[in-house]
């Protein structure tokens, strides 16, 4: 549908341009909330799962405020993506520090602004339509 409307500048086949409008509001409220950060809950589970993965402790009290503070901004399928990173290619025998866990979610959150941005221009594209 994206495709159809910002390269082909056209209504997608077997659509009204009402239907489509539709479909394009449902994409950006889904693309929205997927930008919305992550929960405290959500964190601190990424988290543990990254301590017992690595055998070491996740800090207490001041120390995982602190931590949380830095990354509170993540997106939760960011977050996600990065945990799976990180899993996969942190090398060091602790607790990813907040900028290892910032710098691998940036991928994940680059591609929603940009999956984001795509519906966002469909929807003014679609308008400017006949």
């Amino acid at each position: 549908m994206l495709a159809a409307v910002n390269q082909s500048r056209r209504v997608p086949d077997g659509m009204t341009k009402a239907e489509a409008r539709q479909e394009l509001e449902r994409a950006l409220s889904g693309a929205r909330r997927a930008l919305v950060p992550a929960t405290r809950t959500e964190f601190v589970a990424g988290l543990i799962g990254l301590a017992e993965l690595f055998q070491v402790q996740v800090p207490t009290d001041t120390g995982l405020d602190l931590y949380i503070n830095a990354i509170q901004h993540i997106s939760a399928p960011a977050f996600h993506r990065a945990i799976g990173v990180l899993s996969r290619s942190h090398k060091w025998p602790r607790l990813p520090y907040p900028a290892d866990v910032l710098e691998a979610a940036e991928t994940g959150t680059m591609i929603l602004h940009t999956h984001l941005t795509r519906i966002e221009r469909a929807q003014m594209t679609l308008e400017a339509l006949p």
